[in-house]
């Protein structure tokens, strides 16, 4: 997945309206195989824009976008893809479709203006990558892409000022007297467009970035500077006549890093003559020598010398001498891996759940962290190498207490780590179910209130015979205990429904209210007389009579019920019911606003038509209130007696 805070913009030109300026065969697949490496999540992880074939105030406007509103924490990549150009004072200008050589300055895009935006910028790391010529003098019919001296340093000496916290890079594809090549021909603007070569600029690029061969020193990224020496010699081997320049500006630690790629197995090289001839010289001082260089290699940041290091030291120990063999042993000893314990702790873990990954950090030279491997001897133990050392994590399947060893191994040798954790199981999500409200005991005049009968334990069996103990008493009738009757006036509702009572009744009986006055008050007025609700009983508005008097009724006994704190307002059933009749009440209250909107001239709403409105208002409050109240209901209990 690509990282919204690295963007890269490739800018592709292979049309002109010049014919001066040929068209250029490679910029379309090369912009498509560049798009793809710096967007794959494994190299470069950009998020990628190509724009092809822009006229000039298209892409300057595209390239102020591009540098404008960023964070420190972007990287910006900016590749160019077309004709370079010169003016007389040998200013250099990118050419766009409607450049004309005769007009640069309104027609194509110079490069300091690259340089300005690039330099206003807040990302981080900016990178500016120009495949185009710079080539001074032309023949007679080839259309070079820039002059002699287009002064691209000159272009970007401002990026100096950057300093040392952001980075910024401009790596162009040959020097200012060199053409660009397009698979084994220079560009020129005679060449005939039909057949598609390669540039071997971008398509050196791409190579290193996918192979993974850019990273010179193995360390997993790819900076700048590694990218230009593996493009450098690339194109050597191709063609002598084009030599990329590299410049850096304000780059923090001297390079700057724009793709990362797998850590290759590093290999050992061949170890200097004259330390190779002392190995294996004769004379014991000679190779008591080589042992101390030895050492130093094998602990040095060349992991290729330090391999090579290590196994002539493996050999040393072998020696006659008892001197030499000591000291390749204890050579050996120094760069063998550390850590810090030799016991982790994985902590809590839920089981069946891949837990947090914690850092095993290993101490050691560069050929440790070069060449380390992690080996876990159980399979619910996980382990991946990182730049630091080992990440440790644990995928249990059942609870309990887990105990293992990570075996740790490098190429000056091998270190066990013991690795503990704990798993517990996993919580179920708990499900809040609302019980329903205890029903009350009510007495009963003139009867007793049944109550579950106690069931009659069977007698126990005599003790067996031994000393004198108590005598078990015999069981008695069955008989059936009666608990006295509460008083009525002991009796209360339970407190969620008193809390409840008091705003639905109150709401019940507003809209009580509400419709009563929608009945009997006009619910419109012409310029003859006024019009009741009760007397339309004509087409749709019978609809009106019915939920209006349905409302009154459904409200007036909910509302009489709540106010004795009754249960019945607050079950689903009733409440069902209740959205029934506001749904009419609403769809009356619409019918009434149709005819007004339709005879606005003659009719005017009254106090009829405002209690209405207020009604289904209050009624739609009162099946949101009562939703929030409500209670399940559910069938009398059996009696038992």
């Amino acid at each position: 997945m690509a990282d919204r805070e690295r963007q890269a913009l490739i800018v592709v030109t292979s049309a002109y309206d010049d014919l001066g300026l040929g068209a250029l065969r490679a910029p379309t697949d090369d912009a498509e195989e560049l798009a793809e490496v710096l967007a794959d999540p494994d190299i470069g992880s950009f998020e990628v824009e190509v724009l092809t074939d822009p006229d000039s105030q298209r892409l300057r406007t595209k390239v102020e976008d591009f540098f404008a509103d960023r964070t420190p924490r972007h990287t910006l990549l900016l590749h160019f893809s077309c004709h370079g150009v010169k003016n007389a004072a040998g200013k250099l200008f990118l050419a766009t479709t409607d450049t004309r050589r005769n007009r640069l300055a309104s027609t194509a895009v110079p490069a300091e203006y690259v340089s300005g935006t690039m330099l206003a910028s807040r990302a981080q790391r900016a990178v500016v990558l120009l495949d185009c010529c710079y080539a001074g003098a032309f023949e007679r019919g080839m259309f070079p892409r820039a002059g002699a001296d287009a002064h691209v340093q000159e272009s970007f000496q401002d990026l100096e000022r950057t300093g040392g916290r952001r980075g910024r890079a401009v790596f162009t594809a040959s020097s200012a007297v060199q053409y660009a090549f397009e698979e084994d021909r220079p560009v020129t603007g005679a060449d005939p467009p039909e057949e598609r070569r390669p540039s071997l600029f971008t398509g050196s690029l791409v190579k290193g970035l996918r192979s993974g061969d850019a990273d010179r020193d193995g360390d997993g990224e790819i900076g700048m500077s590694e990218l230009a020496d593996y493009v450098s010699d690339r194109l050597t081997e191709l063609t002598p006549h084009q030599t990329p320049q590299l410049w850096l500006f304000g780059a923090h630690g001297g390079d700057v890093t724009i793709a990362r790629t797998r850590p290759r197995a590093p290999t050992a090289v061949a170890l200097p003559t004259g330390l190779d001839s002392a190995v294996h010289a004769a004379g014991r001082e000679e190779r008591l020598w080589a042992v101390e260089d030895l050492g130093t290699l094998l602990r040095g940041d060349d992991v290729g010398l330090a391999l090579s290091a290590r196994t002539a030291l493996a050999g040393l120990t072998h020696d006659d001498s008892r001197r030499v063999s000591q000291g390749a042993e204890q050579a050996l000893r120094t760069a063998h891996p550390r850590v810090a314990t030799d016991f982790v702790d994985l902590g809590t873990v839920t089981a069946g759940t891949p837990g947090p990954q914690t850092l095993l950090a290993l101490e050691g030279p560069p050929i440790v962290h070069a060449t380390v491997e992690a080996a876990p001897r159980v399979p619910w133990l996980r382990a991946t190498r990182v730049a630091e050392g080992v990440q440790v994590s644990a995928e249990v399947a059942e609870p309990g207490h887990y105990e293992a060893d990570v075996l740790v191994r490098t190429a000056t040798g091998e270190l066990p780590v013991h690795v503990g954790v704990d798993a517990v199981p996993a919580r179920r999500p708990r499900r809040w179910v609302q019980r329903p409200a205890a029903r009350p005991v009510r007495a009963t005049p003139g009867r007793e209130p049944s109550v579950r009968k106690t069931p009659v334990q069977a007698p126990a069996p005599p003790p067996a015979p031994g000393p004198a103990t108590e005598e078990p008493r015999p069981p008695g009738p069955k008989t059936s205990e009666r608990k006295p009757p509460e008083p009525a006036a002991a009796v209360e509702a339970p407190p969620r429904r008193a809390r409840a009572a008091r705003p639905g009744a109150a709401l019940l009986c507003s809209a009580f209210v509400l419709n009563l006055l929608a009945l009997v008050t006009p619910i419109v007025t012409s310029d003859y007389d006024a019009v009741f609700a009760h007397t339309i009983v004509t087409g749709p508005g019978w609809l009106v009579v019915i939920a209006l008097w349905a409302g009154l009724a459904t409200t007036g006994v909910l509302g009489a019920l709540a106010l004795r704190r009754s249960a019945l307002p607050f079950r689903t059933p009733v409440l069902g019911w209740l959205a029934c009749v506001t749904a009419a009440t609403m769809a009356a209250a619409g019918f009434i606003y149709s005819a007004l909107s339709e005879s606005i001239d003659y009719f005017a709403p009254s106090a009829g038509t405002v209690a209405l409105t207020l009604a289904w208002m209050v009624e739609l409050w009162c099946c949101i209130t009562v939703w929030r109240r409500r209670q399940t209901a559910s069938p009398t209990p059996p009696r038992q007696g």
